[in-house]
């Protein structure tokens, strides 16, 4: 009988703890992408592998700038400038960069998508995308939630996962995970066929 109590209080007090847990972990990761968090991607790309590395220098309503560079070649770098209106609503992404290049392009965001895709992709409508290099694509959600496991610096807390949603082209033949965060709804994977790039880590 004490033991059969004692499982049950214990029972009892991880019920209650379990959800504060949860709820610790979810609040450590809100803060994830913000000034000076380093994202390390890898890219695929006729047949070689680099990496494509982002480093945040602003995330806030006033706009999204960020400083990069790749792996490739030597001189690959630069800064990326999303003003606030584009970080809202833009349906061009820029995907293809330059020896030594800083974007500031109207109407173009860069490894978030826009609030507002985000939003219309959430309440299953079809959006239309212009992934840069005459490639335009429809794309809507097709999965519900799931996890995206990527490692991350334990400055973060206790991150083993991003919740994500995947959303397909029409003809299926392109994805992306995109991380499940109306604020934040920062590309996870994205696979053009020809090409991919994917989130491996966070410092």
């Amino acid at each position: 009988m004490k033991q059969g109590h004692l499982t049950f209080a214990y029972l009892m007090v991880m019920s209650i703890l379990l959800p504060f847990s949860i709820h610790a972990q979810q609040k450590k990761s809100e803060n994830i992408f913000s000034k000076n968090c380093v994202l390390l991607y890898d890219v695929g790309f006729e047949g070689r592998d680099y990496m494509f590395n982002v480093r945040i220098i602003e995330n806030s309503k006033k706009g999204l700038v960020f400083d990069w560079f790749m792996t490739g070649s030597a001189g690959m770098t630069g800064i990326v400038k999303v003003s606030s209106q584009d970080k809202k609503s833009a349906t061009s992404y820029l995907n293809y960069f330059n020896y030594k290049s800083n974007y500031s392009i109207p109407g173009t965001s860069c490894v978030w998508l826009s609030e507002d895709v985000f939003k219309k992709i959430k309440n299953n409508e079809s959006v239309t995308l212009n992934l840069g290099d005459s490639l335009i694509v429809s794309f809507k959600m097709v999965h519900g939630n799931t996890s995206y496991i990527v490692p991350a610096s334990s400055r973060y807390g206790d991150v083993y996962g991003l919740h994500a949603i995947r959303i397909e082209s029409d003809d299926g033949k392109y994805f992306m995970y995109v991380h499940d965060d109306p604020e934040n709804p920062v590309i996870l994977y994205m696979d053009l066929e020809s090409w991919y790039v994917k989130l491996k880590g966070i410092m």
